[in-house]
């Protein structure tokens, strides 16, 4: 994620700083006592503008992170890193290791502990 980056969830901000048809993750947040608390995880394979764009038209959440990748395999080793960086998050669905993204690696605790651990991505 962008360190220390958080934009404020309007259209016209996403639209100023957000590539059009890349994929990405980001992080839906709010800050309380100047510190920022990640409160939703999400990605978008095909176009991180558009799926935050909805967001703002929907979410409790005022700010949001991001990061943008070339690749939609980025995209998605990323969001399973932050999901399982940060606690209390309103998720509903949890992200899910698809055949072929992540070769060799099953889905359990200790293999996703290794990949958080190794494939962290600032």
């Amino acid at each position: 994620m962008n360190k220390k980056k958080y934009y404020v969830l309007r259209p016209e901000i996403i639209r100023k700083e957000v590539k059009k048809n890349h994929p990405g993750v980001y992080t839906l947040g709010k800050f309380e006592k100047d510190e920022f608390y990640v409160k939703y995880v999400g990605r978008s394979e095909t176009c991180l503008r558009r799926r935050l764009l909805e967001h703002a038209k929907k979410s409790v959440s005022k700010f949001f992170n991001f990061k943008q990748f070339s690749d939609k395999n980025s995209a998605i080793r990323n969001e399973m890193v932050d999901f399982f960086t940060y606690n209390g998050l309103d998720n509903k669905i949890r992200p899910s290791l698809r055949e072929g993204i992540l070769p060799g690696i099953e889905s359990c605790e200790s293999e996703l502990n290794k990949l958080i651990k190794n494939m962290r991505v600032d």
